[in-house]
């Protein structure tokens, strides 16, 4: 229960900042890893699609934590586990490890697998996670041999206690300007029986955009009010709760490397194969085209060798737009899950010989979705300006409710709620 919670929240107008998990970057510092994914997974779930399933883990459901990843260095590696609980903002806390794992928190990496006839050879690596019993934001460490020095993967999870009832939906903006381009985020809280006396100062609410760490936008505890018995709802007066909506992704299905797939244009067969992708133009200006996707993330897959994880070979990919000569101060850059949404890495060059921009990945056969992201250094521009907002775009958001109470030693993740827009499930 609260007293008095006659507070407001509102959502920060700044698009894609979010300042409660800034320092959440998430590291693989060996070139050769590939393919890292982390994810839960239980019984009745579709096994091919679990890499689809965002890291958060709730407390009451059958589910377990898995991490899989290829090593293409193709030798055995004894690989090391920790497991570190975070502040909201990703540094370690200061509870004890006996307070969320009950087991020594060292663990080895004794699930690997041979890749089968693929002409880059690599090991296959599955773990699965320890229970844990506090809610919360985690990082998984994995390190070669000692768990000393600087881990080879770091990525982020978190747990759900679920104490909190999230009634959210997201519907196109009601503003006459907007209504083509954004996307209204409607939220309620229902806390029941569970105690709360100071939201505006224990509270802490964030939305994310097609489960991307660099989409995350926080609520500002301004906007909070009481809606009746503990239930507590969000009212928004100046277009506060409103995200560009963005488009579609772009995909291209690299199952075979032996026929093109849908946007694929040559394939070259070699020691490793070489597959270009269709040029890809701007969408920004052309009309709305609904078409499905996995909202940025990938399904590994092969035609030609019905083993997914250890018959699907690694092929070099040229992602390729078509756009004409950028100013000095800008760039272009392809980002996915695949990369994991890194603007700097995925950063594009003209190729001479075509005058496209272009960038090649290492990756695994499958299905991937991708899109192109322009960035100008001397001013803040829109992400979207390539690929285009659209209300109509069908993304999924995630609703995370975080609580730390002035007693206790650690932040709780309390609420959570996954659903996508329009159809609010």
């Amino acid at each position: 229960m609260f007293k008095k919670a006659f507070v407001f929240l509102w959502l920060l107008a700044i698009p894609f900042i979010g300042t409660a998990q800034k320092n959440l970057v998430e590291n693989i510092s060996n070139e050769d890893i590939k393919t890292v994914l982390l994810y839960p997974y239980g019984p009745n779930q579709d096994f091919a699609k679990r890499y689809l399933n965002p890291p958060v883990l709730n407390l009451a459901s059958n589910q377990s934590l898995f991490l899989e990843f290829d090593d293409l260095r193709a030798n055995y590696t004894q690989y090391r586990v920790k497991i570190i609980h975070c502040e909201i903002d990703g540094t370690q806390s200061n509870i004890s490890e006996m307070d969320y794992l009950k087991e020594f928190n060292e663990f080895i990496i004794n699930n690997y697998q041979v890749s089968r006839n693929t002409k880059v050879q690599y090991y296959h690596y599955i773990f699965k996670l320890p229970n844990l019993f506090r809610s919360g934001l985690y990082k998984i460490a994995v390190f070669e041999e000692y768990t000393s020095g600087t881990p080879v993967i770091e990525k982020y999870f978190e747990v759900l206690d679920a104490k909190v009832k999230v009634n959210a939906s997201i519907n196109p903006a009601q503003d006459p300007q907007k209504w083509q381009t954004d996307h209204q985020i409607n939220l309620k809280l229902d806390f029941g029986p569970y105690t709360i006396y100071n939201p505006q100062e224990e509270l802490l609410v964030y939305v994310k955009q097609n489960f991307r760490n660099d989409r995350i936008f926080e609520l500002n505890n301004k906007r909070l009010f009481a809606a009746g018995n503990n239930v507590l709802s969000y009212r928004f007066f100046e277009n506060e709760n409103l995200i560009p909506a963005g488009n579609e992704f772009r995909y291209c299905d690299v199952s075979s490397n032996f026929s093109k797939g849908d946007n694929v244009s040559e394939i070259k067969r070699g020691e490793t194969d070489k597959l270009r992708l269709i040029p890809q133009r701007p969408r920004n200006k052309k009309a709305y085209l609904n078409a499905y996707d996995n909202d940025g993330g990938f399904i590994i897959n092969n035609y030609d060798n019905q083993e997914y994880e250890l018959g699907s070979d690694y092929m070099e990919v040229s992602f390729v737009a078509d756009k004409p000569r950028l100013d000095e101060n800008e760039k272009i850059s392809v980002v996915g899950k695949f990369n994991n949404w890194d603007k700097n890495d995925g950063q594009m060059s003209i190729n001479p010989n075509t005058g496209f921009y272009e960038k090649t990945y290492l990756i695994k056969q499958g299905i991937y979705d991708f899109e192109f992201e322009l960035q100008n250094s001397t001013s803040a521009t829109n992400p979207n300006q390539f690929e285009g907002d659209f209300s109509e775009t069908n993304n999924s958001y995630e609703i995370f409710i975080y609580h730390k109470s002035p007693r206790a030693r650690s932040t709780e993740l309390i609420g959570y709620q996954r659903l996508n827009s329009f159809s609010n499930k």
